[in-house]
């Protein structure tokens, strides 16, 4: 699975990938959070204004999922 974001909380540009057990780890107030929030907006086809970037006319959060078969 790979997660793409553009203008999505503080990040600018963003990918992911996510294989198995994936574990975002780091420092407070990095980010960490908004992963999973993107990924909810994601897979509910959803984005609400508060995510978008300072300043930024829209944001992006897609995900792309691999070949499940």
């Amino acid at each position: 699975m790979e997660l793409s974001l553009v203008n999505y909380q503080a990040w600018e540009k963003a990918h992911l990938g996510i294989e198995g057990f994936t574990a975002v780890v780091g420092p407070s107030s990095l980010g960490k959070s908004s992963f999973g929030r993107a990924v909810r907006s994601a897979l509910r086809n959803e984005l609400l204004p508060g995510p978008i970037r300072l300043g930024a006319p829209r944001a992006e959060a897609a995900l792309k999922l691999n070949d499940l078969a």
